[in-house]
């Protein structure tokens, strides 16, 4: 990005709907609305707001780039996901021999992580289908923030970074922790199946 000149960078920008806006002989900024802001160049203080835009300044106007490249790389991700590759023949033999690969990678990293689970090496067998009867186990904090999420109010950034660690060291396998997050974010009847993949899955 730093050794990219204004107009390459500018036009990078543009691809993702960003149009700069001219400030003097050689400064310029980025408007954007409030609402499309990447969250942390607002946690940051690093815009200024004015009139429900904000103003990004040309030297933080590439998290904007990164984040409409990451927006675009998940929406594309999900349509390739549901997409019917049985009519694309080249492809579909690749997805079948990688399909199995992968699934042989992901049942030999299953099995390592319950086998900790369950000897005790690095948690206590905690599973989908005992997690009732073990929460009243957890210490008081993580059960505080198992009730608030159940409580459809979901957790924050910093709750769900508190609570995700705790439940993989108790046992949940990858699996198991993206079923559960999936099955509690909706228990909110705002957050949808697509911002489910789109906002939390990837944390």
């Amino acid at each position: 990005w730093h050794a990219a000149d204004v107009e390459v960078r500018k036009a990078a920008l543009l691809t993702f709907g960003y149009e700069s806006t001219e400030l003097g002989p050689e400064a310029w900024c980025v408007k954007v609305p409030f609402q499309k802001l990447p969250p942390r160049l607002l946690a940051e203080r690093r815009v200024t707001l004015q009139g429900g835009l904000a103003q990004v300044s040309e030297s933080e106007a590439f998290c904007l780039l990164a984040n409409g490249y990451r927006v675009h790389l998940e929406r594309t991700l999900i349509a390739a996901q549901s997409a019917n590759i049985d009519a694309h023949i080249p492809l579909r033999d690749a997805v079948a021999v990688m399909r199995g690969r992968i699934e042989r990678l992901l049942t030999t990293w299953s099995v390592e992580l319950d086998d900790r689970a369950e000897n005790g090496g690095g948690g206590v067998g905690l599973r989908p289908h005992n997690f009732q009867e073990y929460q009243k186990s957890f210490p008081p904090c993580m059960r505080h923030l198992v009730q608030t999420q159940r409580a459809g109010c979901h957790l924050k950034h910093k709750g769900r970074m508190q609570l995700r660690p705790f439940l993989r060291e108790a046992g949940f396998s990858f699996g198991d922790s993206l079923r559960w997050w999936s099955r509690e974010m909706r228990r909110d009847a705002a957050v949808t199946d697509e911002a489910v993949q789109l906002e939390y899955t990837y944390e």
